[in-house]
């Protein structure tokens, strides 16, 4: 993929966590599955939506994958569309780099919008504090 964000969980750096593991909840891993799943959807919609648009191939070229493994939960979005880096970072382009494309930030936007409601999804479910 050109242009990606991800989400990164590691049990074994949340201490909280871990103690609740420890005292039984099995809630959390499938919780926080399901709350980056949610987050990386958000993102997906967003980044789709603020994407520039003339035939609609960036738009549809977002997409996201969520993987568990040993104790671990990532959230990635991105395209692997070849001038998502471009339209999402700007810089030049075209023969001779003679055409600048400035910078849209759609991936960029839609992560910092949904930031608050990822923070909240998070917290509900005892990852983060406050």
């Amino acid at each position: 993929r050109t242009s990606m964000f991800s989400i990164q969980y590691d049990k074994g750096k949340m201490k909280s966590v871990i103690q609740g593991l420890r005292q039984g909840s099995k809630a959390v891993p499938g919780s926080l599955r399901i709350a980056i799943t949610a987050s990386v959807l958000d993102i997906q919609g967003d980044a789709a939506i603020n994407a520039p648009y003339q035939r609609g191939i960036l738009r549809k070229g977002i997409s996201h994958k969520v993987e568990s493994a040993g104790g671990s939960v990532t959230g990635y979005v991105g395209s692997n569309i070849a001038y998502a880096r471009i339209q999402e970072m700007g810089g030049q382009t075209g023969r001779n780099h003679a055409v600048r494309i400035r910078p849209k930030r759609y991936l960029g936007r839609a992560i910092d919008s949904n930031k608050p409601k990822i923070r909240e999804r998070l917290r509900k479910i005892g990852i983060i504090q406050r």
